[in-house]
């Protein structure tokens, strides 16, 4: 499948499968079922239109601002709720912590039937990634000057943080990528600056689409790396001073 050189109209999950993938990918990145039981899924601050949207789509919730930090909360704690949340994602989750807190907390829920990891799970063939990306994913531009090049190389950059490799590994081998250690803080990320992993990514969100100001920034990402396509094919230069200023702005974005 190639990429269109237009940007995609930018959709929501159109279907109750498609958004319980979605929702598990939220999930699996930046949220948990606590003891009491509840689902807690944290956001940024500038992300506060999604636990609004889960809110609406769901019926249930509350969305909670996090003192002292940039960040909101999608709190559910209503029990029609957490039935809907049961049936959304299940066997949809792919984070075993993520899927023992299911399996061990909601017991209590009349609908509840007991979750587990698919094996034959496709991270391209539905909308998993785009809630996971939505929590832990980043889209970044480099421009690096080498000294034994006159011209600066320009890298679009795809990172994603976890404090456990194993998401990370099906990841990279659905997209291409490396897997990273970090040991000052003790956790994994994925990274890639690749073209040709740039190209399965832009494949995969020109179909399943993000939200808010990360679609903004896939958008601003999505620019630049066409851009340099194009002057590869045309031997042109690159317009260094407006992948500067896009990059600036995606900064400042998120």
């Amino acid at each position: 499948m190639e990429y269109s050189i237009h940007k995609p109209k930018t959709t929501k999950p159109n279907s109750i499968v498609d958004f319980g993938f979605f929702l598990a990918g939220l999930i699996d990145s930046d949220g948990h079922f606590s003891k009491i039981p509840q689902l807690v899924v944290c956001f940024h601050e500038k992300q506060i239109h999604v636990p609004y949207y889960l809110k609406k789509k769901l019926g249930y919730g509350i969305v909670s601002k996090v003192k002292n930090k940039k960040a909101v909360n999608f709190i559910m704690a209503h029990s029609l709720g957490l039935e809907k949340v049961c049936a959304l994602v299940h066997n949809k989750l792919q984070h075993k912590d993520k899927i023992i807190q299911y399996n061990t907390r909601l017991r209590s829920l009349k609908s509840f039937n007991f979750t587990e990891k698919q094996d034959l799970f496709s991270i391209k063939e539905n909308s998993w990634f785009t809630g996971f990306f939505m929590g832990d994913g980043s889209f970044q531009i480099e421009i690096i000057q080498r000294t034994d090049r006159k011209k600066a190389e320009v890298c679009v950059l795809i990172q994603i943080d976890q404090k456990t490799k194993c998401l990370l590994l099906q990841i990279k081998n659905a997209f291409g990528g490396c897997v990273y250690y970090r040991k000052s803080t003790d956790t994994f990320y994925y990274s890639s600056t690749s073209f040709a992993v740039a190209k399965n990514i832009i494949q995969y969100f020109d179909r399943f689409h993000l939200m808010g100001v990360k679609m903004t920034q896939y958008t601003l990402w999505r620019k630049v790396f066409l851009k340099i396509q194009n002057k590869k094919e045309s031997q042109d230069e690159l317009d260094y001073k407006w992948i500067s200023m896009v990059k600036k702005r995606m900064n400042c974005i998120l």
